[in-house]
């Protein structure tokens, strides 16, 4: 796939925006973002698509800062985690079906979203932005429809 041919690029910073399976191609469908792993920062937005495959964002570990991030009617994430994530100078946008599988969300380093947050994840167990200091937009929706009284938490440290 296109995502695998950036690594032997040897990428760092997009200077645009960076769009994941936003088509749907069965012939060779993106199951992993390993080839992302050097990214560090996409300067516009980054699109994951409703054909992205994978469970995780492993691939982006590395990121840092982005521009936005938006994420539409994936029913294959089951983990949108961004472990060195900084700052969002846009928003964090992300909408989901009830069919959703999308469990956790982890942004742990996360001290800024410039814009807004939205989302809408209705089987979210656990929110974890810790570091979230800023979100001079507002955060718009947050939906925890299926949480169980026992399971699922929400980590605001400020």
């Amino acid at each position: 796939a296109d995502v695998d041919a950036l690594a032997d690029h040897h990428v760092t910073v997009i200077e645009g925006s960076l769009s994941i399976a936003t088509v749907e191609n069965t012939e060779d469908p993106v199951i992993n973002l390993n080839g992302l792993a050097k990214i560090t920062e996409v300067m516009d937005d980054i699109t994951i698509g409703q054909y992205y495959k994978g469970e995780n964002l492993a691939g982006l570990a590395k990121l840092e800062k982005v521009g936005s991030i938006s994420m539409r009617n994936n029913s294959s994430l089951t983990e949108f985690a961004l472990p060195n994530l900084l700052s969002i100078r846009g928003e964090l946008f992300i909408a989901n079906p009830a069919e959703n599988n999308i469990t956790s969300i982890k942004c742990p380093q996360l001290t800024t979203i410039l814009k807004q947050c939205y989302i809408q994840a209705p089987n979210l167990k656990s929110l974890n932005l810790n570091s979230l200091e800023s979100i001079p937009g507002k955060i718009r929706t947050v939906m925890l429809h299926n949480r169980s009284s026992s399971g699922g938490s929400t980590d605001f440290k400020n």
